[in-house]
Order: C-alpha cells, then structure tokens, then sequence
C-alpha cells in the first residue's frame, strides 16, 4: 500500500501605489502709473507632493506526506 500527496499553496500579492502631484504659480504682475509707478511681481510656490508604497506579500506552504507499506 503505497500513498503520496503533494499539495503546494502559493500566493504573491504586489501592490505598488504612486502619486504625484506638481504644482506650479507663476508670474502675476500689477503695473500702476499715476506719476509714480507701483510694479509688483510675485513669483513662486512650487509644491511637490510625491508618495510612493510597495508592499509585497508573499506565502507559499508545502506539505508532502508519503506512506508506503
């Protein structure tokens, strides 16, 4: 009597989760002229928000049992 059994359970899960998000303000100019001369010029914010997840899960079971008589 002879009785072998093999069972193999794999499982791999990758989960990859990336965001970015880029944002820029540029450039507003005001000119006022009444005998005098009010320039303004704002320039700036550059705004990086970058998230990045790697998560890997991986299992695998091995089970053999043999019986021979």
């Amino acid at each position: 009597a002879t009785t072998s059994a093999e069972v193999e359970a794999t499982t791999s899960a990758d989960v990859e989760a990336t965001t970015s998000a880029d944002v820029e303000a540029t450039t507003s100019a005001d000119a006022e002229a009444t005998t005098s001369a009010d320039a303004e010029a704002t320039t700036s914010a550059d705004v990086e928000a970058t998230t990045s997840a790697d998560v890997e899960a991986t299992t695998s079971a091995d089970n053999e049992a043999t019986t021979s008589a």
